[in-house]
């Protein structure tokens, strides 16, 4: 989590924002979660999962990169490290 809020702070001047989503979980909890991790990124609820599976995530930790018209470009299944310079290289590809 810490190192996706430092990719969205990377990527922020160039339109990207990175959020999160709880899914199927309370508020409290999620924001506890947050809060425990030292990331300060904004979160969406979905507590029925209602968004995700529209979404087509089925399982989670699953990231969504979406293109200036807000369709998914990319999809991420597991961890990844957002630090990597091949992240960066990716999205300059991706959201050109």
């Amino acid at each position: 989590m810490p190192a996706l809020e430092r990719l969205g702070e990377r990527w922020r001047t160039r339109g990207l924002s990175v959020l999160t989503v709880a899914v199927a979980d309370s508020r409290d909890r999620a924001s506890k979660f947050l809060w425990d991790a030292g990331v300060s990124l904004p979160m969406i609820e979905d507590p029925d999962q209602s968004m995700s599976r529209a979404l087509g995530v089925r399982a989670l930790p699953t990231t969504l990169i979406l293109d200036r018209n807000h369709r998914v470009a990319a999809r991420v299944r597991g961890s990844i490290d957002w630090d990597a310079p091949a992240v960066d290289k990716q999205l300059q590809d991706l959201l050109k």
